[in-house]
């Protein structure tokens, strides 16, 4: 069988990232699809029916907040750094890829695009709007008030419960979270305080998560979950709907 073609998205315009970083975090999507048999190509411009016709599904990756703007909200917390050229690339092309009928994954900053593309809000700043939430690793927060690796509990008839059971722990950095699901999406994970950590859609073929599996694949024996299989059911579904 051809191995199928997944579409990425990465920074684009002025970005608050270093470059190193931005692209050693884009390295790490590239060699976790690859390993699981599928290749990747890289969205430079906005151009989503094209996009379409070539690529098999499309993964969006992490990265800077989304305008409030795009989900019928003004900004309000000093915390926010978004991209509007990111949001003109990203938002369009997950519209088209859903039209199409086609497999998307959303990482991180992913699964809020994801959401907001599909008709979703957000919240815009954890640790302001919702207090008894803990933030979820932010380094501009006290120390005792992070977590950036914590636990995540699955719902039972998910797509995650048969790799990781009713429980995982997970590597997130985010001040910001999925609040109401858009068109067809509906939660599959939480934090013990309520934080939406997955999503998926009704067709099977779309799913959102808050952590980076992507710098969790390893060979060894760590102490966290291997991400591999989650990337594995994701090409799986991919060569599904080929």
């Amino acid at each position: 069988m051809k191995r199928p073609m997944i579409l990425f998205t990465g920074g684009i315009g002025p970005s608050s990232w270093a470059t190193g970083v931005q692209f050693f975090t884009l390295g790490n999507y590239v060699n976790a699809f690859e390993r699981a048999g599928a290749d990747t190509m890289l969205a430079l411009h906005a151009a989503p029916e094209a996009y379409v016709e070539r690529a098999d599904a499309l993964l969006l990756t992490g990265g800077e907040d989304i305008n409030p703007a795009r989900y019928g909200q003004t900004p309000w917390s000093p915390s926010m750094k978004w991209n509007d050229a990111r949001d003109e690339l990203e938002i369009p092309l997950a519209q088209a890829f859903y039209r199409a009928g086609k497999p998307i994954f959303g990482i991180c900053r992913g699964i809020q695009t994801l959401n907001v593309a599909l008709g979703g809000t957000l919240w815009q700043d954890i640790p302001s709007t919702k207090p008894e939430w803990r933030a979820h690793g932010q380094m501009d927060q006290p120390p005792e008030t992070q977590i950036p690796w914590h636990e995540v509990l699955i719902e039972k008839d998910s797509a995650l419960y048969p790799i990781f059971g009713d429980r995982v722990m997970t590597n997130s950095y985010h001040h910001q979270a999925v609040r109401d699901c858009g068109e067809g999406l509906y939660p599959i994970a939480r934090t013990e305080d309520g934080v939406i950590e997955a999503i998926t859609h009704k067709n099977g073929k779309i799913f959102g998560i808050q952590w980076h599996p992507e710098r969790l694949i390893c060979d060894g024996d760590e102490e966290f979950s291997d991400m591999r299989p989650m990337f594995q059911m994701f090409v799986d579904v991919i060569n599904q709907n080929k």
